[in-house]
């Protein structure tokens, strides 16, 4: 049985229509929500109808309980809005004595009785056995962008970012193709009758194998197909954390187009432990690159040891990769002009959008009057330029700030390829000092001001600390920093999953730059523009570009301007009730 997950239900917006949905104390129902008298254990609640899809891909289903004059929110894996399930009550606790508090209950999945009409079956067969790659491959790809943008609302009701008529919340650019868009894929090695290659499902430590996968191109799946078979051949063993034997931890597979129409090109990364024989590596690479032609070349990172636990997560990319076959890069078309990608650094997760991305951001950057002549744009967190070169390339004067040196490395490289200048700054964006460094280098000298200090913030700030530390295992460095730079009239900010530092949130606000671009998706970004808005800057406008089909995520584009207004007070949902508690 899938068990459900309960939290409590706050107001929410649906698109297109005129009134918003609010449940809860108020009394006023979604359209999609059962009432019941009551919830007791073993209880049967049947035809109960699936509404929407969370932040995990999972169905949620709205039930209001008479008893407890509340309406309660439960998530069910793998369930699609517009299916209707009976469930059972397996837990049901109620204060008896006081009767303050709303019920406590635990649901799972008695039957599936009616299909949602928007199923189609889904393409791949690992797809039933919950691999970890896609949350609903089972659900038309329009639906999916209808539901995804359906839940974006709901967070951006949620932050408050959609009270002011100023905002505009752009349609969403879709995927040019819903299979065979990854830039990046990555396997477990693990041993299980031999060498095998898999992936983790959603909750569980124990991969299982695979060995075809459609998120990835056909060129990437040959490429796949001639490494585990030159992998099996050279004898590789497959790390193992229990006993400590073994020493092939992943095999990543990198992807691009170099140019519009062109078969992607292949980059693969072995990730091992620091033991592993290198004759044995550069044999296999060398056979799985005479198999495929469309791999460029076979690299190797000694960064291995931790194994792959949980969904998403990767290897940390961090030290400089040897090269064991071919060439260490890819080239991605960047409207028009081939950019080389190294295996250190970021890629877009969809290689069909990465151009559509580039030019939104460029757009995004001209839309400011002040900002079309003479602009000057700070690209934060720029990786190895995949915004920086297409920013350079429309006339902006650049200063690009990262602390990966192999990706600014590969940032200039690609810059002197293209006869394009920019100002390349090495260090941590999120230490004070080095951004203090940064702001006593610009015009007119300032520091981070007392005023832009976010006492009293949003609580799920208590926790971010420790998000931010689990995003990135190196330590924190203060690169050096030049004697004078331009002030600048566009800040672009793309940081990672957790979003932005705390201490770049406060450079942001004491910079009080006229535009500022953020890329990003889901809490992280809501949380730092309902914090920036508090503060002075205005949310003008929203683009979001569906990277990765088949998941929750959404990808956005959110452009802000600095209005000098300060909100004392932002209606927005407190972490404890936004949290999804197991009732498991």
């Amino acid at each position: 049985m899938t068990s459900g997950m309960l939290r409590l239900l706050t107001p929410v917006l649906r698109r297109g229509n005129v009134a918003a949905e609010v449940a809860g104390t108020q009394g006023f129902l979604h359209d999609d929500t059962m009432v019941v008298n009551v919830l007791k254990a073993e209880q049967v609640v049947r035809g109960v109808p699936v509404a929407r899809i969370n932040e995990d891909g999972h169905g949620v289903v709205h039930l209001h309980v008479r008893k407890d004059k509340e309406t309660f929110e439960f998530s069910f894996r793998r369930t699609l809005p517009g299916e209707k399930l009976n469930l059972k009550v397996g837990l049901a606790k109620h204060d008896r004595f006081k009767k303050k508090e709303p019920g406590k209950y635990r649901l799972a999945i008695h039957e599936r009785t009616t299909a949602s009409t928007e199923e189609v079956k889904p393409r791949c067969p690992n797809f039933a056995q919950k691999c970890g790659g896609c949350a609903f491959q089972n659900l038309r790809y329009e639906s999916q962008l209808n539901e995804k943008m359906h839940l974006l609302e709901i967070l951006l009701d949620q932050f408050g970012l959609l009270r002011s008529e100023e905002v505009v919340l752009a349609d969403p650019v879709a995927s040019a193709s819903i299979f065979g868009f990854h830039a990046r894929t990555e396997f477990r090695a693990f041993l299980r009758d031999g060498l095998q290659f898999g992936m983790h499902p959603e909750g569980s430590p124990i991969p299982i194998p695979i060995t075809e996968c459609h998120l990835h191109s056909d060129s990437a799946q040959l490429a796949f197909d001639a490494l585990r078979r030159s992998l099996r051949a050279a004898g590789a063993t497959a790390f193992d954390e229990r006993t400590g034997r073994g020493w092939l931890c992943n095999l990543i597979l990198r992807s691009s187009l170099p140019r519009q129409g062109a078969e992607p090109q292949l980059l693969a990364t072995l990730v091992t432990l620091p033991e592993a024989p290198r004759d044995v590596l550069e044999s296999a690479a060398r056979e799985a690159q005479s198999q495929c032609s469309a791999l460029v070349g076979v690299t190797w990172s000694q960064e291995g040891g931790e194994g792959l636990k949980t969904p998403g997560w990767r290897s940390r990319g961090h030290q400089k990769h040897e090269v064991l076959a071919g060439r260490p890069y890819l080239l991605q078309d960047i409207d028009g002009a081939p950019m080389r990608l190294i295996p250190e650094g970021f890629l877009r997760p969809n290689i069909f959008l990465a151009s559509e991305l580039s030019r939104t951001v460029v757009d995004f950057s001209k839309a400011n009057s002040a900002a079309r002549q003479d602009s000057i744009v700070w690209d934060a967190f720029c990786g190895q330029g995949l915004l920086t070169l297409p920013l350079a390339a429309a006339g902006s004067r650049l200063v690009a700030l990262d602390r990966s040196q192999p990706a600014l490395e590969a940032l200039q490289s690609n810059l002197k390829a293209q006869s394009l200048t920019a100002e390349v700054v090495c260090g941590d964006l999120g230490i004070p000092v080095f951004l203090q460094r940064l702001l006593a280098a610009l015009p007119t000298r300032s520091t981070i001001s007392r005023d832009t200090q976010e006492e009293g913030d949003f609580s799920e700030d208590e926790t971010e600390e420790a998000d931010q530390a689990s995003q990135d295992d190196n330590q924190p460095f203060v690169g050096a920093v030049p004697t004078t730079l331009p002030a600048p009239n566009v800040l672009v900010v793309d940081p990672g999953r957790n979003g932005l530092p705390k201490p770049f949130r406060r450079f942001a606000l004491d910079l009080r730059v006229p535009t500022l671009i953020y890329v990003g998706s889901g809490r992280g970004l809501l949380r730092d523009v309902a914090l920036l808005s508090k503060r002075g800057y205005q949310l003008r406008k929203l683009q979001p570009i569906d990277l990765q089909p088949h998941s929750a995520r959404l990808e956005v584009v959110a452009r802000l301007v600095w209005s000098g207004e300060r909100r004392e007070s932002v209606d927005w949902l407190p972490r404890n009730q936004t949290r999804l508690h197991s009732l498991t």
